[in-house]
């Protein structure tokens, strides 16, 4: 946060400064630390000419320097603190305005990811000025964009900013579902186990209230599978007693992979090897019924954890093997984990 007295002081000088000036550098000041001129000429719809006589201005004035690319006309300013100074000074209505405008510029025809996913935070920043139902969709695409790119503490912060703007707007079941997603992101990037908890816990009250039992009984296995991981705050008996619950109440409890592998790693955790084995059969019969390679890895190292545990560690080793050699080709730091 910018000190109070260093907040003061700044706006005084921004106050000071000619009309043309404040609004280049309000503009600036939302589009982000650095800003290129074009950019910025098209967020202020302003002549060309008059936004480079402000920034020389802004320039002159120490609320920016010149920088990057001499051809591209960039300009930053010298600190975040400053921008932040300068972009809450800007009335709100106003802010969220220029914020909409700037999703709206970056996602003209041809938009690249790295645009999508700033035009996310513009949405966000919109507030009210932006419809919720395109904020949300754009804040999941930013989500899956910036996940795939293994961005993950980008992709956790979009993905908590659409969970609190759909726990404002959406249906009981919508607000769950989200509430799941963000919590499978988190567990896929081993980002805050206990918020993993706290987002299942809600999303199987929610679920339960609105009386969709199978949505409950996948949470209940979802929960039994973090309980299960191994990390401080394990707790496997907690965990079995969410997979037997799971059992009860999906439709088809021997058909659902992540419950099946779940009690997988349950079961070699408390050393319950005819769970074991059953789980990892049940997850090796389903990998081959879909044809999913990714799938049948995680039975292999059922099967070989059952070998390990019943004293055969060639035949666990052999198992593991052949599993490294099936995931080699997948491409996923997970599965080869």
């Amino acid at each position: 946060k910018v000190p109070e007295g260093v907040r003061d002081v700044l706006r005084r000088r921004l106050r000071s400064l000619p009309e043309p000036t404040r609004a280049a550098v309000a503009g600036a000041a939302v589009l982000g630390r650095d800003v290129e001129l074009t950019r910025l000429q098209r967020l202020l719809d302003e002549p060309e000419e008059q936004v480079v006589l402000a920034l020389e201005a802004a320039v002159t004035a120490g609320f920016l320097v010149e920088s990057g690319h001499s051809w591209a006309g960039g300009f930053a300013f010298p600190h975040e603190l400053m921008r932040e100074a300068v972009r809450d000074e800007i009335p709100v209505h106003r802010r969220q305005r220029l914020h909409l405008r700037a999703m709206d510029l970056l996602l003209a025809a041809g938009a690249s990811e790295a645009d999508v996913i700033a035009a996310a935070d513009h949405a966000w920043n919109a507030g009210a000025a932006a419809d919720p139902a395109e904020t949300a969709d754009l804040l999941d695409r930013a989500v899956r964009l910036a996940a795939a790119s293994y961005g993950y503490e980008e992709a956790i912060r979009f993905a908590e900013n659409r969970l609190t703007l759909v726990r404002r707007t959406a249906p009981t079941d919508v607000q769950a579902g989200v509430a799941v997603d963000v919590a499978r992101l988190r567990l896929r990037a081993g980002r805050g186990y206990e918020r993993v908890l706290e987002l299942f816990d809600d999303a199987l009250a929610q679920y339960l209230t609105v009386g969709d039992t199978e949505s409950a009984g996948a949470v209940h296995s979802r929960i039994g599978g973090t309980l299960a991981l191994p990390r401080r705050g394990m707790d496997v008996t907690r965990s079995l007693d969410h997979f037997a619950a799971a059992e009860q109440l999906l439709a088809a409890p021997r058909d659902a992979f992540h419950l099946q592998r779940g009690r997988m790693s349950a079961a070699m955790h408390s050393l319950d090897s005819d769970l074991l084995a059953d789980a990892a059969d049940r997850c090796a019969a389903m990998a081959a019924e879909l044809g999913r390679p990714d799938l049948a890895s995680a039975a292999s190292w059922g099967h070989a954890w059952h070998a390990m545990n019943g004293g055969r560690p060639a035949a666990a080793l052999a198992r593991l093997e052949q599993a490294w050699s099936d995931v080699q080709g997948l491409g996923s730091p997970l599965l080869g984990w």
